[in-house]
């Protein structure tokens, strides 16, 4: 291999990281290609990832970015990066920096080292792309660690620093930057693959039901039905008014990363019935590191057979609430808690900023 397409990368070591919770750092190192497996999920964690990925909601700006410092297996100069997202798109990082560092093999830098020199500023990052760099000022160095900046958070595949130039495939000739979106589609769950109930089996479970009986009102058993959302990335949106119990983090409504400001999520749900709340469950057991920072949760009487628009009026259920804290756990909310709004016949689920749960559950009484 030429001198100038040397990859400083393997065979180095990972110093230190700000956090994993979702893939370990050390997969930024792998010289094979990433690897990704559909609906394959670690427990405590969440889907499988061949790289690096960190739980949601680090609270960056104005706190730190993610961060990781590895020890190089081949010191010495970097004119080109590659910051490689593969696989993640949504959860990908938003934007990525590069500093470098001229010490000895064997020691331990800090992310506060005086020494560290910026390679590349935090710049914006495609997901499931190359994102490659030229470096000018890693030139004519002898450097033995790097550290790699995930702004907020999210997941990096793989890094590599090349000496001089990246290969032809991915090098970005005469300009300073190239983007190239890996052409593998990401494998998705979907709604349309979604089986629910029959008209005649939503009636025989009503029909089942003792006079003035408690239900499950949102539940899909019971002619529950997901009528809008605001982004329904990953699984079935569906999932979240399920009768059975969570499989998987891959069993309930997911949404992608969002970057800044007061952003929220949405779903709404048609209840099978209209009537009265009683207590409203939202559960988060396989959400242990993806679950909202908050959550709230309104209701609408809608007349029969008309549809949710902009003009109806949401009445709170559920005030916002912090549930961060109940990562791998449920919120249940009842009687005097709940919002005294009358007969509902939709309720809408908003997650602040984003993230999601396996089910939405609203028990009440029908009428």
């Amino acid at each position: 291999m030429s001198e100038k397409l040397i990859d400083r990368v393997p065979g180095g070591r990972v110093v230190a990281c700000s956090e994993e919770g979702f893939a370990p750092a050390e997969n930024l190192l792998a010289t094979r290609a990433p690897e990704f497996r559909f609906g394959v999920f670690i427990p405590g964690k969440g889907q499988e990832f061949d790289s690096w990925e960190t739980r949601r909601h680090n609270p960056s700006p104005p706190g730190p970015p993610d961060w990781v410092v590895l020890e190089l297996g081949t010191p010495g100069a970097i004119g080109t990066v590659d910051i490689d997202t593969h696989w993640h798109d949504g959860n990908h990082a938003e934007r990525g920096a590069l500093y470098a560092l001229e010490g000895k093999p064997g020691e331990s830098p800090s992310r506060d080292d005086a020494r560290w020199l910026e390679l590349l500023a935090a710049t914006p990052l495609d997901g499931h792309a190359h994102n490659v760099f030229r470096t000018p000022a890693g030139r004519g160095r002898t450097f033995t660690h790097v550290m790699l900046e995930n702004h907020p958070d999210g997941g990096i595949a793989r890094l590599r620093c090349y000496a001089d130039r990246a290969p032809t495939g991915t090098d970005p000739g005469e300009t300073t930057t190239r983007r190239i979106r890996h052409e593998a589609p990401i494998p998705r769950g979907g709604d349309t693959a979604h089986h629910s109930p029959s008209e005649a089996e939503v009636a025989a479970r009503w029909a089942a039901l003792g006079p003035n009986a408690e239900v499950d009102l949102a539940c899909e058993a019971f002619g529950g039905r997901v009528v809008g959302t605001s982004n329904n990335r990953y699984g079935h949106s569906q999932q979240l008014i399920a009768e059975a119990a969570p499989k998987s983090m891959g069993d309930g409504w997911e949404t992608s990363r969002s970057r800044g400001g007061e952003h929220l999520d949405y779903v709404e749900v048609a209840l099978g019935r209209a009537g009265l709340v009683d207590r409203i469950e939202v559960d988060f057991t396989y959400f242990v590191l993806n679950n909202p920072v908050a959550l709230r949760v309104v209701g609408a009487l809608v007349e029969e057979g008309a549809s949710v628009t902009e003009s109806t009026e949401w009445l709170e259920l559920v005030p916002r609430t912090p549930v961060k804290s109940l990562a791998g756990g449920v919120l249940r909310v009842e009687g005097a808690q709940l919002g005294s709004v009358g007969r509902v016949s939709h309720v809408r689920l908003e997650t602040f900023p984003d993230g999601g749960a396996n089910r939405l559950r609203v028990f009440g009484r029908a009428g």
